[in-house]
């Protein structure tokens, strides 16, 4: 039960952090009033493509941002198929994605507040 609750507890937490990450793209999209591209992608995707052609994060940050996306996705939804190894580099990807992303995002929303 204790390794039960130290994996729970792993996976809650970089998921909330990506949700987190996730939410305030969208909610910043849609106050900057930026255009998402027109693709066949999530929201979520598109709400990072637009703050990336905006300026607010940069193309190698958005890839990142796209690839933990992706991997919070398999965590909830097939987390009985995801290996402890991919939810370690996914946890490691957004544990260094998430301060750069709030870092370039606060400077960048601060005017439309």
């Amino acid at each position: 039960m204790k390794a039960y609750n130290d994996v729970q507890a792993v996976e809650r937490a970089f998921a909330r952090v990506q949700n987190y990450i996730a939410q305030l793209s969208l909610n910043g999209a849609q106050l900057a009033e930026l255009n998402r591209p027109k693709r066949h992608e999530s929201e979520v995707f598109r709400a990072f493509e637009a703050l990336k052609n905006a300026g607010a994060i940069d193309a190698s940050l958005c890839r990142q941002l796209k690839r933990t996306q992706k991997a919070r996705a398999a965590v909830e939804h097939e987390y009985t198929k995801v290996s402890a190894g991919r939810v370690h580099l996914a946890v490691q990807s957004v544990a260094e994605a998430a301060p750069r992303f709030i870092d370039a995002y606060a400077a960048w929303i601060e005017p439309y507040l």
